[in-house]
């Protein structure tokens, strides 16, 4: 074991023993649960909770990292990055202001180290639980996640196979959002501010006995912050739901986005004469809920259509290049969860993904052939848990997935926890399996490239995931916690060349600590930090900072006034192209201060509250780029009006 390894355990095993012995006992509360949990229904969350916070432990043993929606506003976000870039051990990168330009470094995150490896992409995200990726390219498209419609979001910290599936070395799993109570509730905001920003956005619903719905819509642009850096996001979205019968209720979920995203080029170099990413998606959801004494669970039918104009310039040709990717994809889900007593509980699932579609290449206006080709996934799965004792808990948990894919075979992936549970302290140690399976996009590039078949050949991505950790609520004001973790890969996919191929030639290793501390010294402060230890093999590893610390307080000074500031520090790191990861750029760290005021105008009382807010980003005006030759923008300003009825 090297030195760096070494010095990751020894922080890791000091936090823990700290943590653990610190400070008398406190009473026993219930803890967080887990994104789609088998055993406990919701996690506690307060309404005041600070700006960001701290690693949950989920039901299958691994941490996780909960934002809710008045966070998102307290961050104000407009686009997904935005909203999880304080989240601990993560790492976003972007061009623009406004819209993301592709699914690389112009547009996508990174969960402690892991999400640098690709072609494809190694971590999953999923809406309301279903995936959403491009189902060609097999990465997420940050776009066509509309922030607005979100109620929360949970990125998930290591390989969760069981529950999440393939390229779930993390996970970012959002709930969209919908009526729980009678009533009614409108919601309308707009702001503007520097290069010409403008982000609006309605939201509303309304629920009456058994039928409720929800709306919400959506416009951001800004002209950016450099010559063609500017971008443009339009969501739709509604849903209906009836509840059938008792216990039953039947939803339908319509998503629609259109957006662009332009690239600037690299700073001191002619832009380029054509470089802009334009994405448009419709995703439907039918699902059919059950919740009742001891069964509770979903029955669940995806669609995703969508289509990628990637608008580019053929350097060699000196011509104009098109890349025209449509994808459809498609699926159906179904997992319940039988709880024998309060103490134990058995979830089982089944997951049909059905995914691809067609790629075409456009030069100086003449169209190459149309490549194709479609994947399915069968899978089913189950995780048991228990909880045994009084005063003194255990509650161990296991399962196991079996994914069968039609032109890779069978591959197992399982996991295993336990926590222990006394008082106010939790202590955990899970691990786990996960797999990568290659993407359409192997079958699409070797047919370009006149390889023929031979993609047949390429192994999943695997990955080992091991995590301890220990959480400690100290009294009513004060919460402590740290995770260790080890993610092990072997048979990472990586291009190489010549011949121009993909290979199972990768192998990494990731070892880190993270701990955090939220405070509650009194009603009108709350705050929060963290800091991530990362050490990678290879020590060039793209896009993971050995240090990262993430800070948030929010202060009520007034009745009607509330502030919110958070702070993010980012070591020094490599970057590289996720798409063909080879040559690595080492990039300085930088500091980064953000604040945000709201100020409400009506009384509490009143049923219509608005509120002025106003938010200035990167308040010290820091250099900083997330690429090289990408420089972000200096301190940036906005303002604006929110209006709610109830």
């Amino acid at each position: 074991m090297s030195t760096s390894p070494r010095i990751a355990l020894i922080f890791c095993w000091a936090a823990l023993a700290a943590i653990t012995g610190w400070a008398v006992e406190s009473p026993a509360g219930r803890e967080p649960d887990a994104p789609v949990p088998p055993l406990r229904t919701e996690i506690e969350v307060r309404a005041d909770a600070p700006i960001v916070e701290g690693n949950h432990i989920a039901a299958d043993g691994i941490t996780f990292s909960r934002v809710t929606r008045t966070q998102l506003d307290d961050l104000m976000a407009h686009d997904i990055l935005t909203g999880v870039r304080r989240v601990p051990g993560i790492l976003i990168s972007r061009y623009n202001l406004v819209g993301s330009y592709g699914g690389g470094e112009g547009g996508t995150l990174f969960i402690r180290g892991m999400g640098s490896g690709r072609p494809g992409a190694e971590i999953q995200f999923l809406v309301d639980g279903v995936p959403r990726v491009s189902g060609v390219w097999a990465h997420p498209l940050m776009d066509v996640l509309a922030v607005d419609t979100m109620a929360q979001i949970d990125v998930v910290k290591g390989a969760s196979p069981v529950l999440y599936g393939n390229m779930s070395f993390g996970a970012v799993d959002i709930r969209t959002r919908r009526m729980l109570q009678d009533g009614h509730e409108l919601e309308l905001s707009a702001a503007g501010g520097s290069y010409g920003t403008l982000l609006t956005a309605l939201n509303g619903g309304f629920r009456q006995g058994r039928f409720d719905t929800y709306v919400s819509l959506g416009y951001k642009h800004s002209d950016g912050h450099r010559p063609q850096a500017d971008g443009e996001l339009q969501h739709y979205f509604g849903r209906l739901g009836y509840a059938v019968a008792p216990g039953w209720r039947l939803d339908l979920a319509v998503t629609h986005t259109n957006n662009y995203a332009r690239d600037p080029g690299v700073a001191g170099l002619p832009p380029p004469p054509r470089a802009q990413f334009n994405t448009d998606d419709w995703l439907t959801v039918v699902t059919l809920e059950n919740t009742l004494a001891q069964w509770d669970g979903y029955f669940r039918f995806y669609s995703d259509n969508g289509m990628i104009n990637w608008q580019q310039w053929n350097t060699g040709r000196q011509q104009s290049e098109d890349n025209d990717t449509d994808y459809h994809n498609w699926g159906f889900r179904a997992r319940q969860t039988w709880r024998g007593s309060d103490r134990v509980a058995l979830t089982a699932g089944f997951d049909w993904d059905d995914y691809g579609g067609d790629f075409t290449s456009v030069i100086g206006g003449v169209a190459g052939p149309t490549r194709g080709e479609r994947f399915r996934n069968a899978a089913p799965y189950a995780l048991a848990s228990a909880e045994f004792g009084d005063s003194t808990k255990i509650a161990p948990v296991a399962g196991l997935r079996v994914n069968v894919s039609d032109p890779f075979g069978t591959f197992l992936a399982p996991q295993a926890g336990v926590s222990l549970i006394r008082g106010g302290t939790t202590a955990h140690v899970s691990l786990s399996r996960g797999f990568n399976l290659p993407g359409v996009y192997a079958a699409v590039s070797y047919d370009q490239w006149g390889r023929g078949d031979a993609w047949r050949e390429l192994e999943p991505e695997r990955v080992v995931h091991l995590e301890a950790g220990v959480s400690r609520v100290v009294n009513t004001w004060l919460r402590l916690d740290a995770t260790c973790f080890h993610d092990r890969g072997r048979d990472a996919l990586r291009f190489a060349a010549p011949p121009p191929s993909y290979e199972n030639i990768a192998e990494y290793e990731l070892n880190g600590l993270e701990t955090s501390v939220t405070v509650w010294p009194a009603d009108a402060h709350h705050l929060f930090a963290a800091y991530t230890f990362l050490d990678a093999q290879p020590h060039d590893t793209p896009y993971a900072p050995r240090h990262t610390i993430v800070a948030g307080w929010n202060w009520k000074p007034l009745r009607r006034l509330d502030v919110a500031v958070d702070a993010q520090y980012i070591g020094r790191r490599f970057a590289a192209n996720p798409r063909y990861p080879g040559a690595r750029v080492a990039m300085d760290g930088f500091t980064l201060f953000n604040a945000r005021l709201d100020l409400h105008v009506t009384p509490e009382s009143w049923r219509e509250r608005v509120t002025l807010f106003g938010a200035v980003e990167n308040l010290t005006d820091t250099d900083y780029e997330y690429r090289p030759g990408y420089p972000m923008p200096g301190i940036t300003l906005l303002g604006g009006l929110r209006v709610t009825i109830h």
